[in-house]
């Protein structure tokens, strides 16, 4: 199995394109750019929470985060990190309990976006955690629903120090 290799003491996922993060179930080797190292364990403790036909996709990946990934999600997000992303989990539900959840998500022009999630009244909200960045706010399409847009939940960072 490529995703989450466990090699002695370490763990392993593919750094892949966002691309592949939004559309991808299953992670061909000739798209993976190249492999992220974690500590053994770091990712073993991690409950998923998702939709059936999800269940089917590989489940976690690692994406390079640009200027443009992290912009108004700073501190949460810094750029010129690694988002490790668990395409288990596009649940609404807190993963941790008052705490709000980061996802990796569909926009309004189809590409990925990281930001929180919400659903109200058919339509979903992704907003940063700087208010003076508008939230996109859209209508779920015909035969979608809400949970189709997350293509899961950031489970993890890592920046250089």
């Amino acid at each position: 199995m490529l995703l989450s290799e466990q090699k002695g003491e370490r763990t392993e996922v593919p750094l892949v394109s966002s691309a592949v993060v939004l559309h991808e179930p299953y992670i061909r080797v000739s798209i993976v750019q190249r492999m992220v190292a974690l500590p053994a364990g770091a990712l073993s403790e991690l409950r998923p929470k998702c939709t059936g036909s999800r269940k089917q996709w590989e489940r976690f990946v690692a994406m390079q985060l640009t200027a443009a990934d992290v912009e108004g999600m700073e501190p949460v997000l810094r750029r010129d990190g690694l988002a490790v992303i668990d395409r288990h989990y596009n649940s609404f539900a807190a993963y941790h309990a008052g705490q709000a959840n980061v996802y990796a998500a569909r926009n309004n022009h189809g590409r990925l976006v990281l930001r929180y999630a919400d659903f109200q009244g058919n339509r979903l909200v992704l907003r940063t955690q700087n208010p003076a960045v508008a939230a996109e706010v859209m209508e779920i399409g015909h035969g979608e629903t809400p949970n189709d847009y997350l293509a899961g939940r950031v489970a993890l960072t890592l920046h250089e120090v």
